[in-house]
């Protein structure tokens, strides 16, 4: 609105219009992890929509784009609401021993890329040092102990503790469950 005055007209700012939220940020973290049957499982914790088609999965040396060929969509889809899962099949994860690390982005050493870690079967996995400088693990050598392949054993994030951020999904958050991906 203009509003006049002695010298000359002012003009007034009644509103200031942000840009939406960046869909491709946000609070996702791995909540489930199936080394059987390959899959993982990953929960929007945070309260506005997140698009991860474009976040990468790592066991490393293994790198892939969440939404690229290499990985597939099992249930749910990749633009993930608030509390909202998906499960996605990657044949990188190892069935005996290994890592899941979800990156927004590379370089996949930089911490400020990494958003959330699982370490099972053993410790000091590739990429432990960077989620524990994150913040998203508590240290190199935790890890998971893994369920037989017996049946639809998973491991997953303690459902009565509703963590607000990755850095509450430590090795001491999960344990082992009758499988529920999906």
């Amino acid at each position: 609105a203009d509003v006049e005055a002695q010298n000359g007209v002012v003009h007034v700012i009644d509103a200031v219009l942000l840009p939406p939220a960046d869909p491709t940020e946000g609070d996702v973290i791995v909540n489930e992890v199936s080394a059987c049957s390959q899959t993982v499982e990953l929960k929007n914790i945070g309260d506005s929509d997140v698009d991860i088609s474009e976040w990468q999965l790592c066991n490393f040396p293994a790198y892939a784009q969440i939404g690229g060929s290499s990985v597939t969509v099992v249930s749910g889809d990749l633009m993930l609401s608030p509390n909202e899962i998906v499960v996605l099949g990657w044949d990188n994860i190892e069935i005996e021993a290994g890592e899941i690390g979800l990156y927004r982005s590379g370089p996949f050493a930089n911490a400020a890329n990494i958003r959330d870690y699982v370490q099972y079967g053993s410790g000091d996995n590739g990429r432990a040092i960077v989620a524990v400088e994150a913040g998203v693990w508590d240290n190199v050598t935790s890890f998971v102990e893994l369920p037989s392949c017996d049946g639809d054993n998973t491991i997953s994030v303690d459902n009565t503790l509703s963590p607000t951020s990755a850095s509450e999904t430590n090795s001491g958050s999960w344990c082992s469950t009758a499988g529920s991906l999906g």
